[in-house]
C-alpha cells in the first residue's frame, strides 16, 4: 500500500468509488421492482373492482328489469298480450337475446318468439334454483350452436317472490353483446378481463374472446372460481402471457360470476429493464471515464472545484437558477457538478409534477358522478364537483366557504370547534365528525345525515371523509364524499309500513274465521252440513280477498263484488243488477261480501231462486256527501218464489247479517208473502282511490 503511488491510489479510489453507486442503483432497482409490483397487484385489483362494478350494474339493471316485466298484470296472469309484452321488452334491450315466462312444470306460459331458445332456457338449472331462493338469479354458460363461443348466458326471476308454484322470468344473456361491452372498457397494454359463470366457463374475453367464449378455465385455477374471497396471484394466462391476475370468486357479489383482470408483466417491468441496461452502460461508461479523470485530478488543485460545487450547490437552492457558475468539466468535480445539477432539475420536475397531479386532483373532483369537496381547515372550499352541487341545488357563490355550507345545509346545527385529536387520532370530545371534519385524522365512512338543499327540502346523504396531507402552507385537507341515499331510506320506511299492514289485516282474517267458525258449529251440529256452510263461507270471504289482493287492497267495487257472489246461481237471467259504479272500502268490502253470500244462500235454498218462477232484484243508490264520501242505499228484493214467512227461529246465516248490518250502517230484513226484502244503508268515509 505504501509503495502505490497517487496515480494508482486515485485509481484505486475511483474504482471504489463506484462500488456503492453499483449497489446503490443494484438496491434501487430492487425497491423499484417491489414498488411497481406492488404497483401492479393495486392497478389488477382496482381494474377487477371497476369490472365488477360493471358487471353489478349490469345485473342489477337485468335484476331491475325483469322486476318490472314480473310486475306487469299481463305476465302475473300469463295473458294472451304477455308474449307480445315480452317481445317489445326483448327487441328493445341490446344485452337480451331471449326471454320467456316458465311455468312450474316447466313449461313455457308465454315467450318473445325465440322458441328454440326459450325451449333451452326453459330447461335451464337456474329456473329451479331462481324458485327455491325467491329471488333473481345468473345461471350456468347455456351452450346454442355448434361452436364454443356459440351461447347464452341465462338469468332468472321468480314472479311474485318464488315458491313451487311460482312462475319465473328467465332471460338469454347475449354474449355477443357483453363481450362487445368488455371489449370497450379500457385495458392497458397487454392486460386482458375474463368472465365466467360459476363452473368456470368463460362467457367474456378481452382480448381473443373467440378462442376462449365457451371453453373452462383450467383445474388449476378453479380455486379461484370457487373460493369465498378476492384475492391477486401470478400465474401463466391461458394466452401464454405471463401476467399479475385480481380475481373475484363467483361466490361474491355479483353472484354467480367469476370475474378476474390482468396486467402482463412484460410490459409491466419493461421500462425498469430498459432502465437497468441503460443504467449499466452509463455505470460502465462513468467508470472508465472516472478513472481517466482521477489521473488527471491527481495533478490539478482540488479547492477551486470544491468552491465552485459549493456556489452551484447554493444556486439550486432557490430553483433553477437564471445564470449558472462556471464550475470544472471534468474528472469527479465535474461529475458531483453534473449530479447537482441532475438533482436540481430532478427536484424541480417533482415540483412541477405535484402541480401537476394537483390540477388532476381538482380535475377529477370537478368531474366527480359524486358530491365530492375538497377543503382546508380554514375553511375554504378548493374545490367543489358539479354533482355537489346539483344534488344540493346550491351554486358556486352560495357556498363561499364551509362555514356558509354547514349554516345553510345543517341551519338546526352548530359545528363544533375543530378541536385537535387525540393521541390515536379519533376524534376530539363531542365532534360531530360531518360538521367538524377536522377532529380527526381518521377516515370516516357511513355518517348519515339530513341536509337541506337550496329548495327547502330535505335530503338524506351519507357523508365519508377522508384526511389528506397537508399543503405546502401548513394547511389540513380533507375529502368530503357523500351519496343521497333519501330515496333509499324512505323504501325501507314504505316497506315497513307494508309490512306492519299485512300483520293488521292478518290478524283480522283470522279473527273473522274464527267468528265463523264458532257461529257455524254453534248452529249446525251435523259434522258434514258443517263442513259444507263453513267451506262455502270460507269461500265466500277468498274471493272477497283475493278481488281486493288483485286490486292491491285498495276496495272493489260494489258492482264487481255482487256479480262475483252471483255468478254462481242457476239461472242467473232471471237476476237483475242494477246500481251506479259505486266503491268500497277493503273492510267493507268483506262485511258486503259475506252479507251477500248468506242473501244468496237463502235465495237459492229457500227464497226466489229455489224454484222456476222466481226472480231476484239488486238495485243500489249513491248520494255523495258534502265533507267527503258517499252514502250507498241498497235494496234486496225477491219475488215469485214460496210463500215467505218470518223464521221461528233464527240461524247463524240471519244473525251474521243483522250483526254486520249494525256494523256498517243501517238495514232490515223483512219477510212479505212475495218474497224476502233487504234493505242496507252504509256511509262510506274515504274517496276512492286514484291511481298514479
Amino acid at each position: 500500500m505504501r509503495s502505490m503511488n497517487l496515480t494508482k491510489r486515485l485509481f484505486l479510489l475511483g474504482f471504489l468509488t463506484f462500488l456503492p453507486a453499483v449497489l446503490v442503483v443494484v438496491h434501487l432497482e430492487y425497491q423499484l421492482r417491489q414498488s411497481r409490483e406492488a404497483e401492479i397487484v393495486e392497478i389488477a385489483t382496482r381494474q377487477t373492482r371497476q369490472a365488477t362494478s360493471e358487471i353489478a350494474r349490469l345485473t342489477e339493471g337485468l335484476r331491475a328489469l325483469m322486476t318490472a316485466v314480473a310486475a306487469t298484470p299481463a305476465v302475473r296472469r300469463a295473458a294472451p298480450d304477455c308474449a307480445d309484452y315480452l317481445a317489445a321488452v326483448s327487441d328493445g334491450v341490446e344485452l337480451v337475446a331471449a326471454m320467456a315466462l316458465v311455468g312450474p312444470d316447466g313449461a313455457i306460459r308465454c315467450s318473445d318468439g325465440e322458441v328454440a331458445l326459450n325451449q333451452r332456457l326453459a330447461g335451464a338449472n337456474v329456473v329451479a334454483e331462481a324458485r327455491s331462493l325467491g329471488h333473481f338469479a345468473v345461471g350456468r354458460f347455456l351452450k346454442t350452436g355448434a361452436g364454443t363461443a356459440e351461447g347464452v348466458l341465462p338469468a332468472a326471476l321468480p314472479v311474485g317472490g318464488g315458491g313451487p308454484d311460482a312462475n319465473v322470468i328467465v332471460i338469454a344473456v347475449d354474449l355477443r353483446v357483453l363481450n362487445r361491452i368488455a371489449n370497450e372498457w379500457g385495458l392497458g397494454p397487454g392486460s386482458a378481463l375474463t368472465i365466467a359463470d360459476r363452473d368456470g366457463v368463460i362467457v367474456a374475453r378481452n382480448p381473443f374472446p373467440d378462442r376462449f367464449v365457451g371453453t373452462r378455465i383450467p383445474d388449476a385455477f378453479q380455486a379461484w372460481v370457487k373460493g369465498d374471497r378476492m384475492g391477486v396471484d401470478r400465474a401463466m394466462s391461458q394466452d401464454g402471457t405471463a401476467r399479475m391476475i385480481a380475481y373475484k370468486p363467483a361466490a361474491l357479489a355479483p353472484q354467480g360470476l367469476y370475474i378476474s383482470t390482468g396486467l402482463a408483466e412484460a410490459e409491466a417491468f419493461a421500462d425498469i429493464n430498459e432502465a437497468r441496461q441503460r443504467g449499466g452502460l452509463i455505470i460502465a461508461g462513468g467508470m472508465v471515464l472516472a478513472l481517466f479523470l482521477a489521473y488527471v485530478a491527481g495533478r490539478v488543485f482540488v479547492r477551486r472545484p470544491v468552491d465552485q460545487l459549493l456556489s452551484l450547490a447554493e444556486a439550486w437552492r432557490g430553483g433553477p437558477p437564471a445564470s449558472r457558475p462556471e464550475t470544472d468539466k471534468t474528472g469527479e468535480f465535474g461529475e458531483i457538478a453534473a449530479a447537482l445539477d441532475r438533482m436540481g432539475r430532478g427536484l424541480a420536475e417533482r415540483e412541477e409534477a405535484a402541480r401537476q397531479s394537483e390540477g388532476r386532483l381538482r380535475r377529477s373532483i370537478l368531474a366527480a358522478p359524486y358530491p365530492l369537496m375538497l377543503h382546508a381547515d380554514d375553511g375554504s372550499i378548493l374545490e367543489l364537483s358539479e354533482s355537489w352541487l346539483r344534488f344540493s341545488g346550491y351554486t358556486r357563490e352560495d357556498l363561499a366557504d364551509t362555514s356558509v355550507w354547514y349554516r345553510r345545509a345543517f341551519p338546526d346545527a352548530k359545528p363544533l370547534a375543530d378541536a385537535a385529536p387525540g393521541t390515536d387520532g379519533a376524534p376530539g370530545s363531542g365532534a360531530d365528525p360531518v360538521l367538524s371534519p377536522f377532529a380527526s385524522d381518521r377516515v370516516v365512512t357511513g355518517e348519515e345525515r339530513s341536509i337541506v338543499g337550496a329548495d327547502g327540502r330535505e335530503r338524506i346523504w351519507e357523508f365519508s371523509i377522508v384526511p389528506l396531507e397537508r399543503l405546502a402552507d401548513g394547511r389540513q385537507l380533507r375529502i368530503t364524499a357523500a351519496v343521497d341515499v333519501t330515496e333509499r331510506k324512505r323504501a325501507a320506511e314504505a316497506q315497513a309500513l307494508l309490512m306492519r299492514e299485512l300483520d293488521h289485516r292478518v290478524k283480522n282474517t283470522l279473527a273473522t274465521v274464527q267468528a265463523i267458525a264458532a257461529q257455524t258449529a254453534r248452529t249446525t251440529p251435523d259434522p258434514a252440513e258443517f263442513e259444507r256452510k263453513f267451506s262455502d263461507r270460507l269461500h265466500a270471504l277468498a274471493r272477497t280477498h283475493d278481488m281486493l289482493t288483485r286490486g292491491n287492497w285498495r276496495g272493489l267495487s260494489l258492482r264487481s263484488l255482487l256479480e262475483a257472489e252471483l255468478a254462481h246461481v242457476p239461472a242467473p237471467e232471471r237476476v237483475g243488477i242494477d246500481g251506479p259504479d259505486a266503491w268500497l272500502p277493503p273492510e267493507t268490502s268483506v262485511s258486503v261480501s259475506l252479507v251477500a253470500h248468506e242473501l244468496v244462500t237463502n235465495a237459492i235454498k229457500y227464497g226466489a231462486l229455489s224454484g222456476e218462477e222466481g226472480e231476484l232484484s239488486v238495485r243500489w243508490t249513491e248520494q255523495p256527501q258534502p265533507e267527503g264520501g258517499c252514502v250507498i242505499d241498497l235494496e234486496w228484493v225477491e219475488r215469485g218464489g214460496p210463500p215467505v214467512t218470518r223464521p221461528e227461529r233464527r240461524g247463524f246465516g240471519s244473525r251474521l247479517i243483522e250483526q254486520l248490518t249494525r256494523s256498517l250502517g243501517e238495514g232490515e230484513t223483512t219477510y212479505p208473502a212475495e218474497g224476502l226484502r233487504y234493505r242496507l244503508k252504509l256511509v262510506v268515509h274515504a274517496a276512492k282511490p286514484v291511481l298514479a
